[in-house]
């Protein structure tokens, strides 16, 4: 698309009819291999449960389709430069489940979150489809010599389905292992990881994203320099937002669980064991958001050797931590190995850049880094202190007040010390009045 739009989207049309065939063979083998699968994936499981997962893994199998094919519109949209139609389809998907759920929530059970995340994701498909075509119809028809780019795309596919199998074993493996343990275990690490979830996706993902543009044009361009700028600004940001997440959710696991999920029969045993978890969660975090940004830049560069490298190391940790951590820490010791996965790969990918690339990452990197280390240990430290203080007040009282006042410490001490990466976000959101502070080279 960028040299030639008609040939992009003739690359689109031939790749797309191939993906489309191949999300449906999958569908279809998952359909199939439904009871296969269950006892995969929960080798543990009461036979009671098992055909209840099944029909669940069927149902959703369905609405694979439709996410796959949602995302690959969201792909062409962002690779357009167009990230807010892409962004409406979580909230469309989230919004049609919870009207499912109040419909019919009492008299399907759990059936009704399983229809109401198969609409969802056909919803959150749809909302991009017109904008998809319309673009096309105003592009796909210009005149153009330029042959389209369908063998350079599948030459690339065979690995990175490799990586996206790799990517999803981890969780396999965790459920796997939880499912062998004390009851609930598996719901315990999936409440932990919704929660661990919430600013990847409100946050990181979108940074991810948007810097994916940039990384690819600079790779394009074979400008070392840019793209090393452009990664460490697509890194500052992500830990500018991650670190300090992860402090405040490790701190405050306790009474948020209680505040979101400590109701009917999620009791207060269960808050524990997934507060627990929680912040071993915590530990990963920052590392978790990274890794999309460092994999997106290796796509970019068109690296296919280091995401491979880095995810075989990243599962051997991780299966070795569950096999070893679980029988000592129970769900928490999953949680553990997890983050341990994270880090290796994160290493991994690093240890991978040309030593000059390495050096010029950590240059562009180390104040503002330092700068948000500093403002996070003074906001760790006033909430634990607030904590305790306040350990007896109801549950809300506990969250709100050491919330609200370690978040206007991080706040303060980011105005004080103006990293480049708040010159690049008030840029971004329309809120500077100075024509220099625009940060340079980002399409964002």
């Amino acid at each position: 698309w960028q040299k030639d739009r008609a040939a992009g989207w003739r690359t689109m049309r031939s790749v797309g009819s191939g993906y489309l065939g191949i999300v449906i063979a999958v569908a279809a083998g998952v359909v199939v291999g439904a009871p296969l699968l269950t006892h995969v994936l929960g080798p543990g499981l009461p036979p009671s449960t098992r055909p209840l997962v099944t029909q669940l893994i069927r149902a959703f199998s369905v609405g694979f389709v439709f996410w796959a094919m949602y995302s690959a519109l969201a792909g062409v949209l962002n690779s357009r430069k167009t990230f807010i139609v892409p962004a409406c389809g979580p909230i469309m998907l989230n919004a049609t489940i919870l009207v499912v759920l109040l419909v019919a929530g009492r008299r399907l059970g759990i059936a009704a979150l399983a229809l109401g995340t198969v609409l969802g994701m056909f919803m959150q498909f749809l909302i991009q489809v017109p904008f998809v075509i319309g673009s096309w119809a105003k592009e796909s028809s210009e005149v153009t010599t330029t042959p389209g780019g369908q063998k350079r795309v599948w030459a690339m596919v065979g690995p990175l389905l490799l990586f996206g199998l790799l990517s999803q074993a981890p969780t396999v493996v965790d459920k796997a292992v939880a499912s062998g343990l004390a009851q609930g275990s598996v719901s315990v690490l999936a409440f932990a990881q919704k929660l661990m979830s919430l600013p990847i996706g409100l946050f990181v993902g979108a940074v991810a994203t948007v810097f994916y543009t940039s990384l690819s044009e600079a790779w394009a361009r074979k400008d070392p320099s840019a793209a090393a700028d452009e990664l460490a600004l697509a890194m500052g940001v992500t830990l500018l937002l991650a670190i300090p997440a992860a402090v405040g959710l490790a701190v405050l696991s306790h009474p948020i669980v209680q505040f979101v999920f400590q109701h009917g029969r999620f009791d207060a045993v269960a808050a524990a064991l997934t507060s627990h978890a929680l912040v071993f969660y915590c530990l990963g975090l920052p590392l978790v958001a990274v890794n999309l940004v460092l994999l997106r830049n290796a796509y970019a560069s068109e690296d296919i050797v280091s995401p491979l490298r880095g995810y075989v190391a990243a599962l051997i940790v991780n299966a070795a931590g569950d096999w070893i951590l679980s029988r000592v820490m129970g769900p928490a010791g999953i949680a553990l190995a997890s983050s341990l996965g994270a880090i290796t790969l994160a290493l991994s990918l690093i240890l991978s850049w040309d030593g000059h690339f390495r050096i010029a990452v950590g240059r562009a990197l180390r104040n503002s880094l330092s700068t948000v280390l500093v403002g996070t240990a003074l906001m760790g430290g006033m909430v634990v202190v607030l904590s305790s203080v306040l350990g007896r007040r109801p549950v809300w009282f506990q969250l709100l007040v050491p919330g609200v006042l370690g978040l206007a410490v991080y706040v303060l001490m980011l105005a004080v010390t103006r990293p480049r990466e708040i010159g690049l976000l008030v840029a971004k959101a329309g809120l500077s009045t100075e024509p220099g502070r625009a940060v340079r080279r980002t399409s964002a």
